[in-house]
């Protein structure tokens, strides 16, 4: 979604967005690279693949540090709860 809108967005002849000028920072690709093993049926992985690409969506306005972590909190939250 977002980047049709990106494409478009060019297409009527806008400039893409682009860092500030001089950024050093951490440019959100809205990628993750966090991975936990574990064993979804069907519509389990379909909750969890929207509730992360959620995640991820939602938190593209966070630094580096602070979006990994709450990425990795809400993938927690699938994990099975030790007894």
């Amino acid at each position: 979604q977002l980047l049709r809108e990106q494409v478009r967005n060019v297409a009527q002849g806008n400039d893409p967005p682009q860092p500030t000028r001089g950024y050093r920072g951490w440019v959100s690709t809205y990628t993750q690279d966090t991975v936990y093993p574990m064993t979804l049926d069907v519509s389990q992985r379909r909750t969890f693949g929207q509730a992360i690409a959620a995640a991820v969506l939602e938190t593209g306005n966070l630094s580096h540090e602070n979006r990994t972590r709450t990425i990795e909190q809400r993938c927690k939250q699938f994990l099975p709860q030790a007894s």
